[in-house]
């Protein structure tokens, strides 16, 4: 979250956090911040690597397990065009972020079980959600998503939201994230996903887009040691 002035933009000289009666709960919940903003640092420079390498082959890709039928990342792409209504708007007539949140984890699952052809999928985490701009009840709103990185159980599906103001003109990447969605069989134990990724050095961008789903995937462990918080003994 960010806090905005009263023309919008963000606002400096935030207080820091304290406690009297654990000073050094705020002191590891600052470090861990540090932490978090250095791995989302590295994220993004891990990213921007590979779109600064001349050519992605396959040998920079890991080998995933064997699969039935391949597809293309641009066949899995599903298109979505939505008006959000003024029950959506918060008190500065912009859309709810939880709503347009909610949107886009259903474009996602929905792209997740048309992959696999299967109604079994669940989402079980969202991440690198980002915020650019806000959007009016005038604009008119496409998402797009596809899958991006298939492993033997779950799947990533990358969404990206995408604005055509009324008032500026224009089409503007507006939102995007990454969801992580979970295939399951009748008796809820994971299951196999059949289907994978093709990987085709004539496609350049499809390579990028897979080589960084797969760079992603390298930091989910790191992510979920510092974005876990620990329950607090409780107080009396």
């Amino acid at each position: 979250m960010v806090a905005i002035d009263s023309l919008g933009r963000p606002r400096k000289g935030l207080p820091h956090l304290v406690d009297p009666d654990d000073s050094e709960h705020c002191v590891k919940m600052r470090k861990m911040a540090e932490q978090r903003k250095e791995l989302a640092m590295r994220w993004r420079k891990e990213q921007d690597a590979v779109d600064e390498m001349a050519i992605v082959k396959k040998t920079d890709l890991h080998p995933g397990e064997e699969k039935k039928e391949y597809v293309s990342v641009s066949d899995t792409e599903v298109e979505v065009r939505n008006w959000f209504l003024p029950r959506s708007l918060n008190p500065h007539n912009t859309v709810f972020g939880g709503d347009l949140l909610e949107w886009m984890d259903q474009a996602a699952l929905y792209c997740a079980q048309n992959f696999t052809k299967s109604e079994r999928m669940v989402t079980i985490a969202m991440n690198r959600m980002v915020f650019r701009l806000p959007i009016s009840l005038l604009d008119i709103v496409m998402l797009r998503a596809r899958v991006v990185n298939v492993r033997r159980y779950c799947l990533e599906v990358e969404v990206e939201v995408f604005v055509e103001s009324s008032l500026l003109g224009g089409k503007h990447s507006s939102h995007s994230g990454y969801f992580t969605v979970m295939h399951y069989s009748e008796d809820n134990k994971n299951k196999r996903i059949g289907n994978g990724l093709k990987v085709d050095e004539n496609s350049q961008s499809e390579m990028r887009t897979l080589l960084k789903a797969q760079k992603r995937y390298e930091f989910a462990g790191e992510d979920v040691d510092l974005y876990t918080l620990t329950k607090p003994d409780p107080r009396f």
